[in-house]
This record gives structure tokens, C-alpha cells and sequence, in this order.
């Protein structure tokens, strides 16, 4: 009894001898095969790269460097759309004397330029009058296409325009209007208002209001 309970601990089929499990089958080599991989190899990376052909070259491209350079662009827009009229914002510099005397006359000039002419303009000024100052500036309120024709309207309290408006036509470039302001004996001394006005088609577009210091009357 104690002989049969020990073979079956030791697997003893009663023989003495311990029974040993069978090993598992071989896997399939069909199915443990890796995936092949591809490497390269010296030479391979020695060898000269294969040229590439036209066609290969206009797929790799992206869209912008096909597409011609800026400054190009803006030239062949500018040979396409010649017809359009360029717009620009145009700026109004007054220039007169610092002051005026009652029962006297002056001249009172109105430049319409682009702003970055400014410091042109008022070089302009100073070397036509030496006595004329910058008393008021301002832009229009839109932009302004070339050749458009424009009026400019001056409207002095206490003192008068000889002729108060005067029409001019829009070229890009500055432009200079001249008023003949006089200012009678019974003005009153210090500031009067003045406003300019600058118009397309009776709409106003521009108004710069700016004053002209007038001085005591003399005994």
C-alpha cells in the first residue's frame, strides 16, 4: 500500500520508473518568420543619388515657389489694373503769418499733399514766405483717387475772402492754393476762427478749423 501510494507521488506508473511529459511540437516556421526589414548598406549610402527627372521636380515643388516674387506681383498688377486710378490720403497744410494787423491784407496759402511730403511742403512754404507760418493741419476723411476734381472753401470770421473758393484738380502731387484774406479796421483783436473746407462733388471731406491772431488796433 505505502509502495503504490509512493509511486503515485513520484509518478510511478508502477514500473519505478518516473514518467516524463512529452516536449511541445516545434512552432511552424511559416508562421515564426519576422518581417523582413530593409537595411541599407554603405555602399548603398556611397552610391550617387539617382538624377531626378523634370517631372519629379514640379511635383516636389510647393505652390509658393512656383508662384512668382512679390515685387513681381505688384508689377503685373500694376500693367493689368492701369486703368484704376491710384487712390491716395491726402493731407491739408495751412501756412499765413503768426499775426495780422486790422487793415491789412495777407496771404494765407493752403497745400494739398500726401503726408509724406510734409517736410517738403513746408520747406516750400518758408521759402515763398518767410514770414508764413503752420497754423493748421488735417486729412481728408477718404481716399482720394487722381485727377479728381476737388474745392477748397476758406471762411474767416471778422474779416474777408477775396475769392473763397477755389477749385483744383487732384494729380498725386502737392498743390498749392493761394486766398487773399483782409482784414478790416473794426476787427477785434485775438483769435478769429477760420475753416477750411475741402469738397468732391459739393461733399465735403475735409475741414480744418485753425484761427489768426489779430493785433490791437493802432491809434
Amino acid at each position: 500500500m505505502a509502495k503504490s501510494l509512493l509511486g503515485a507521488v513520484d509518478g510511478d506508473s508502477g514500473t519505478g520508473i518516473p514518467t516524463v511529459p512529452p516536449a511541445p511540437p516545434p512552432p511552424d516556421p511559416r508562421i515564426a518568420t519576422p518581417t523582413p526589414v530593409e537595411w541599407q548598406t554603405q555602399s548603398d549610402l556611397d552610391a550617387p543619388a539617382r538624377p531626378e527627372s523634370s517631372e519629379d521636380v514640379l511635383v516636389g515643388l510647393e505652390l509658393d515657389e512656383l508662384s512668382p516674387p512679390r515685387s513681381l506681383w505688384k508689377k503685373l498688377k500694376r500693367n493689368l489694373l492701369f486703368w484704376r486710378q491710384t487712390p491716395d490720403w491726402i493731407q491739408v497744410s495751412v501756412f499765413a503769418p503768426p499775426v495780422v494787423t486790422p487793415g491789412q491784407s495777407v496771404k494765407l496759402t493752403v497745400y494739398l499733399h500726401t503726408p509724406e511730403a510734409a517736410a517738403s511742403v513746408r520747406t516750400l512754404s518758408r521759402a515763398i514766405y518767410h514770414d508764413a507760418e503752420l497754423i493748421g493741419t488735417g486729412l481728408v476723411s477718404c481716399e482720394v483717387t487722381r485727377k479728381t476734381e476737388l474745392a477748397a472753401h476758406l471762411s474767416v470770421a471778422n474779416a474777408g475772402v477775396a475769392r473763397s473758393m477755389i477749385p483744383c484738380v487732384w494729380h498725386g502731387q502737392p498743390h498749392r492754393l493761394a486766398f487773399s484774406v483782409h482784414v478790416p479796421w473794426e476787427s477785434p483783436e485775438g483769435p478769429a476762427p477760420c475753416v477750411m473746407s475741402i469738397g468732391v462733388e459739393n461733399v465735403r471731406i475735409g475741414k480744418i478749423e485753425f484761427w489768426l491772431h489779430v493785433l490791437p488796433r493802432k491809434a
